[in-house]
Protein backbone atom coordinates (compact mmCIF):
# COMPACT_ATOMS: atom_id res chain seq x y z
CA UNK A 1 0.00 0.00 0.00
CA UNK A 2 1.52 3.59 -0.51
CA UNK A 3 0.27 6.81 1.10
CA UNK A 4 0.76 10.25 -0.17
CA UNK A 5 3.33 12.21 1.58
CA UNK A 6 2.38 15.83 -0.25
CA UNK A 7 3.42 14.53 -3.96
CA UNK A 8 5.10 11.63 -3.31
CA UNK A 9 3.64 7.81 -2.41
CA UNK A 10 5.22 6.40 0.27
CA UNK A 11 4.90 2.28 0.02
CA UNK A 12 4.52 0.60 3.62
CA UNK A 13 4.11 -2.99 4.66
CA UNK A 14 1.07 -3.98 6.76
CA UNK A 15 -0.49 -7.30 8.27
CA UNK A 16 -3.50 -8.47 8.72
CA UNK A 17 -3.43 -10.39 11.64
CA UNK A 18 -5.46 -13.64 13.64
CA UNK A 19 -7.55 -11.54 15.61
CA UNK A 20 -7.05 -11.23 19.98
CA UNK A 21 -3.33 -11.09 19.14
CA UNK A 22 -1.57 -8.32 21.44
CA UNK A 23 -0.58 -5.22 19.23
CA UNK A 24 2.97 -5.37 17.61
CA UNK A 25 5.74 -2.47 19.48
CA UNK A 26 5.14 0.52 17.94
CA UNK A 27 1.50 -0.11 16.08
CA UNK A 28 -0.37 3.19 15.57
CA UNK A 29 -3.38 2.13 17.80
CA UNK A 30 -4.26 5.36 19.12
CA UNK A 31 -7.27 7.56 18.18
CA UNK A 32 -5.84 10.52 16.02
CA UNK A 33 -2.91 8.14 14.28
CA UNK A 34 -6.49 5.64 13.22
CA UNK A 35 -7.70 9.03 12.04
CA UNK A 36 -5.28 10.20 10.29
CA UNK A 37 -4.36 6.84 8.37
CA UNK A 38 -7.87 6.45 7.44
CA UNK A 39 -7.79 9.87 5.65
CA UNK A 40 -5.02 8.66 3.77
CA UNK A 41 -5.90 5.32 2.90
CA UNK A 42 -9.06 4.57 3.40
CA UNK A 43 -9.50 1.78 1.53
CA UNK A 44 -6.95 -0.56 3.85
CA UNK A 45 -8.65 -2.09 6.90
CA UNK A 46 -7.77 0.20 10.15
CA UNK A 47 -6.16 -3.23 11.83
CA UNK A 48 -4.25 -3.38 8.45
CA UNK A 49 -3.11 -0.09 9.25
CA UNK A 50 -2.05 0.06 12.48
CA UNK A 51 0.50 -2.99 12.34
CA UNK A 52 1.71 -1.18 9.01
CA UNK A 53 5.80 0.01 8.85
CA UNK A 54 6.61 2.74 6.17
CA UNK A 55 8.87 1.23 3.70
CA UNK A 56 11.17 4.59 4.22
CA UNK A 57 15.26 4.39 3.71
CA UNK A 58 14.81 0.89 2.52
CA UNK A 59 13.23 -0.70 -0.51
CA UNK A 60 11.05 -3.76 -0.48
CA UNK A 61 12.40 -6.75 -2.71
CA UNK A 62 9.10 -7.97 -3.40
CA UNK A 63 10.94 -11.46 -4.83
CA UNK A 64 12.48 -11.99 -1.31
CA UNK A 65 9.18 -11.27 0.55
CA UNK A 66 7.35 -13.91 -1.14
CA UNK A 67 10.14 -16.64 -1.02
CA UNK A 68 10.42 -16.17 3.14
CA UNK A 69 6.22 -15.96 3.17
CA UNK A 70 6.59 -19.49 0.78
CA UNK A 71 9.01 -21.08 2.65
CA UNK A 72 7.80 -19.69 6.80
CA UNK A 73 3.97 -19.19 6.19
CA UNK A 74 3.30 -21.00 2.92
CA UNK A 75 -0.75 -20.26 3.90
CA UNK A 76 -0.44 -16.54 3.78
CA UNK A 77 -1.62 -14.41 1.07
CA UNK A 78 0.36 -11.77 -0.22
CA UNK A 79 -2.23 -8.56 -0.97
CA UNK A 80 -0.96 -5.72 -2.74
CA UNK A 81 -3.41 -3.52 -1.85
CA UNK A 82 -2.04 -0.47 -3.53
Amino acid sequence: MDAQAGLTAVPYVGLQRRPGLPPLPGSARSRGLRRMNWALVPHVPPAVLADSRPATLWRLHRPSLEAAVRHFAPAVEIVDAG
